[in-house]
């Protein structure tokens, strides 16, 4: 006799999860998808995944949303494209755990194995790759994936995020369809907005300010822009502040200080939020967290918060200069994502790891195509995406959920990523298809050459005459001068602060580290930075 399979599902009751049966499935899903209430929703669900298997209608109908399908014998697992809520699951035998938090697993199961490969490359970077998190029994489902878990588990890529054929075409064809994309995403999101209040995380760049100029566009009334950072004088600040007059919005300034952020840093209710968002597949965030304990003071109403990531990592900041004079070297390509992305504790790329976090990239990718790499380059951008993207970056709307906000992010949205995966890496490089673009309309005359910037570093009068005095002693040796740089200024200049997750000592202290988030993965990975050798 058959061994029946048995599906235990656990998922956290405030995280906003809604069920319904038919027949003898039971279905879960968080989120939602432009255009359907939830009536509707719940019929498309039954129509696409239980009447038919088709995927392709979660291709074609944008939102964000995470699915479960429990029938008697399976369990389906789909989850959108930016990988909104993520989800776990462990099969042990004929038992399978399914959850929206892995703690959750380990208490039924008491399987906490850890996958030691994963957990190196992990502290590298401060993510886990592909399906993996830092244990051996217990995986996550991709963005655009869907897994189906019966007697075996067959996972699938349902989204195809590059074109199977590239199709060149001139600068006016591909503004006017990125300008058409953008407009269809802020119709959508205007429909099911409404008259909700809008926060707006305004920087001085150019993505969250597109955002901005996008809400007027569109007519959003309930629009207040804020902006943060260590004085009312830091450059972002200054310059939000102007685009949001032009623009007619309110504008609300958040400032920081050390003291009061190193206190929220050691204080129950970092240790708590850090425990509940940490399920081992990346570092909980800290951006903006200590940011929106302020706001939420400062609001009572039910909001929505938008920001402008992660358009850079999509349209074109990962693509480097040697990518266009050699087109078909993956090695190179290779090398670059280690550079960018598992470079936190140099210290540890050694040959032995960088050969394995290789094996583990060509890996990742192979599961989602298996047709030979014709265009190395789109290796970084599917692994930047799945991992630091929609594991690492998507954590930061973690933190609006935290703080019981709405979130939406226009640059997750599939047509967004779609287009931009369309376009050939020439237009990526510098993403000056982006900055074209973005000159060209100028809309609402917010890239005019008064609205141009000039980064400044965080620092007061007196800190800054002594760095300038300073550095002049490492004029003929730039390298140890930005080690120095590092060790003495860049604890007191980081405009949210998150170097103060360590204490000042420890930060002088510490050898061979990139930023603060190379302690922050220390951390989660119970590493004592001291040991890391």
């Amino acid at each position: 006799m058959k061994e029946k399979i048995i599906f235990k599902i656990f998922l956290t009751t405030k995280n906003g999860w809604n069920k319904f049966k038919f027949l003898d499935y039971q279905i879960f899903y968080k989120g939602f998808i432009f255009g359907f209430d939830k009536i509707k929703l719940k019929n498309e669900i039954i129509k696409n995944l239980i009447k038919k298997n088709n995927y392709n209608f979660f291709t074609k109908n944008f939102g964000n949303f995470t699915i479960i399908i429990k029938s008697p014998n399976k369990c389906l697992l789909l989850s959108d494209s930016a990988r909104s809520f993520p989800i776990y699951f462990t099969k042990i035998n004929n038992l399978v755990y399914i959850s929206d938090s892995t703690k959750q697993i380990i208490q039924n199961t008491k399987k906490k194995e850890i996958n030691n490969e994963i957990k190196l490359l992990a502290l590298m970077s401060g993510y886990t790759i592909s399906n993996h998190t830092i244990f051996k029994k217990i995986l996550t489902v991709c963005a655009g994936q869907y897994v189906l878990i019966g007697k075996k588990i067959l996972k699938k890529f349902y989204i195809n995020f590059f074109p199977r054929k590239f199709e060149y075409k001139n600068y006016d064809q591909y503004k006017k369809e990125y300008i058409s994309i953008l407009d269809n995403i802020f119709e959508d999101l205007r429909e099911k907005v409404k008259d909700k209040k809008i926060y707006l995380a305004l920087s001085a760049g150019d993505d969250s300010r597109l955002i901005a100029c996008y809400l007027k566009k569109y007519n959003f009334k309930n629009v207040e822009c804020f902006s943060y950072g260590l004085s009312n004088n830091n450059w972002e600040i200054k310059l939000a502040k102007k685009v949001s007059s032009k623009l007619g919005f309110k504008h609300k300034t958040i400032i920081l200080t050390g003291d009061k952020v190193k206190k929220f840093y050691k204080s129950k209710q970092f240790k708590d939020y850090f425990g509940f968002y940490n399920n081992f597949d990346s570092v909980p965030s800290l951006h903006e967290l200590y940011v929106l304990k302020i706001l939420k003071k400062q609001t009572r109403k039910k909001s929505i918060i938008l920001n402008g990531q992660p358009a850079d990592g999509i349209n074109g900041s990962y693509i480097k200069k040697s990518f266009l004079e050699d087109k078909n070297n993956l090695s190179i390509v290779l090398d670059e994502i280690i550079n960018k992305h598992y470079s936190l504790w140099p210290i540890l790329k050694n040959e032995n790891n960088l050969k394995m976090i290789k094996k583990n990239i060509l890996e990742e990718y192979k599961d989602y195509s298996k047709i030979k790499i014709k265009y190395p380059y789109q290796v970084l951008l599917f692994h930047s995406y799945q991992n630091r993207i929609c594991k690492y970056l998507m954590k930061n709307y973690q933190v609006y959920e935290h703080y019981d906000f709405e979130w939406y992010s226009p640059y997750m949205d599939l047509r967004f990523v779609k287009f931009w995966y369309s376009v050939p890496q020439k237009y990526h490089f510098k993403r000056n298809l982006s900055k074209k673009i973005l000159k060209d309309i100028n809309i609402y005359k917010v890239w005019n050459k008064n609205f141009n910037y000039k980064k400044n570093n965080n620092l007061g009068f007196f800190t800054n005459v002594s760095r300038t005095f300073l550095k002049m002693f490492f004029v003929t040796n730039k390298g140890k001068w930005k080690l120095y740089d590092k060790k003495f200024f860049q604890y007191y200049n980081d405009n949210q602060l998150k170097s103060h997750i360590v204490s000042e000592k420890e930060w002088k202290n510490t050898k061979n580290f990139r930023s603060p988030i190379s302690f922050l993965s220390a951390k989660w990975l119970q590493t004592k930075p001291i040991n890391i050798k």
